[in-house]
């Protein structure tokens, strides 16, 4: 239901839309209703709406929004502070997809809407639209009942709307994210955080800053900690290229140190949001087999170029893996990390997985690939591209489930 509390009309429309389509920002959007919504969740539970607010005049036109508290019949409040919802901005993007050089020329570009803004209020153009993605998370300790919510917009000419819905709270629970079964992977990318917020790397402001996105994702369900041991482990395919966050140090005496202050101060940080069971470690076979370390002789980055099974290959991983492995054992970290590797051929596996085994016993493997049955009992966290997911037989998934490894797809 929609309800005008003021005398002076307005071009700013609002109404409920779908929680299932993209409102163009140049269209007057279809499929809205003003009719009151009606929602349902577990206490516990995570539901979304969306609304649509738009523009039909002439003229720009400002309008915000602000978010009332839930209450039932029997003054049971569920407060405003679980509720959050943004306006949808617009990205612009194309029709390219997949891995592989992205040839730009070869697509056109449009916009569409994607990026949840965290502002309350913008200036609507002629003929704009957005709609509003709106967020509520329903406390476990909240009562059973149905209860009566609202979205009031203002405009900028006074004129104020409505909305008004209602969630139904059944009385079961739903645990919290970090009890959920499913594991959920999302590469963490704390790099491109920092140029985004123009913070110094690792200081406090992008800790601070990056706090947001990790809480969000932990609450989400995430499992995993993205770290890296190497520079560039992706050569680079991201616009925010993957440092390294263990410094290669070797000494003007010809031995060989690793400073992980970087890695440690990474990983404490996102189990202090929550996300606490896996770390995996990027990567001892990266797409160009390239190795920087740090030459303390002449004061300069250097790289070794060496390939899995090679004999500088064997001597530049085979001390590293040594030190690592000591020390997650004196972080109480070595039975959750894994050496991760993304895409990699059978062959080079088969060496690295001889290394690992050798060097760092007991050391978990994980690899996002394609299927390859001759290691899949050397990986604990296997996943496979959507496309091989069907390979699997439910006696391997079986088995590894019972083993306690992690058996996924990606897309």
């Amino acid at each position: 239901m929609i309800s005008q509390i003021a005398a002076a009309q307005s071009n700013i429309e609002i109404a409920w839309g779908s929680t299932d389509i993209r409102y163009f920002h140049n269209e007057k959007p279809n499929d809205v209703s003003g009719s009151a919504l009606e929602l349902t969740a577990w206490r516990g539970e995570r539901v979304n709406a969306q609304f649509v607010v738009w523009n039909e005049g002439e003229t720009e036109q400002g309008a915000a929004f602000t978010l009332a508290n839930l209450t039932d019949n029997r003054d049971n409040e569920i407060s405003s502070e679980n509720i959050s919802a943004g306006y949808v901005e617009t990205v612009v993007t194309d029709t390219f997809s997949g891995c592989g050089r992205h040839e730009v020329e070869k697509y056109g570009t449009y916009v569409v809407a994607d990026m949840i803004d965290n502002k309350t209020s913008r200036i609507f153009a002629p003929d704009d639209t957005r709609g509003a993605w709106m967020t509520i998370q329903i406390p476990q300790e909240a009562k059973a009942g149905i209860y009566m919510g609202s979205v009031t917009v203002e405009s900028k000419d006074g004129t104020t709307q409505v909305l008004k819905y209602s969630v139904k709270v059944l009385d079961r629970i739903l645990p919290s994210p970090d009890q959920w079964n499913f594991h959920l992977d999302f590469w963490q990318n704390p790099y491109a955080i920092a140029r985004v917020h123009n913070v110094d790397l690792w200081s406090e402001e992008h800790f601070e800053a990056m706090r947001p996105y990790m809480l969000m994702l932990a609450s989400a369900g995430q499992k995993v900690i993205t770290t890296t041991l190497i520079d560039k482990p992706w050569n680079g395919q991201t616009l925010d290229p993957f440092g390294s966050m263990v410094t290669w140090i070797k000494k003007a005496d010809g031995e060989w140190e690793y400073d992980f202050s970087i890695f440690d101060m990474w990983v404490e940080f996102m189990m202090d949001c929550g996300i606490t069971q896996e770390i995996a470690c990027y990567s001892m076979i990266p797409w160009n087999l390239s190795f920087q370390y740090f030459d303390e002789a002449s004061k300069t980055n250097k790289y070794i170029k060496s390939s899995p099974g090679k004999k500088l290959y064997n001597e530049h991983w085979g001390r590293m893996l040594e030190q690592f492995a000591a020390h997650l054992k004196d972080k109480d970290w070595f039975d959750i990390t894994c050496i991760a590797m993304d895409e990699r051929a059978l062959d080079q596996m088969q060496k690295g997985i001889r290394l690992i085994h050798e060097k760092a016993p007991g050391l978990k493997i994980s690899l996002a690939g394609n299927n390859h049955p001759e290691i899949e009992k050397d990986l604990y966290d296997y996943s496979v591209d959507e496309q091989d997911k069907n390979q699997f037989s439910e006696s391997v998934i079986e088995r590894r489930r019972a083993e306690g490894k992690k058996t996924t797809y990606y897309t």
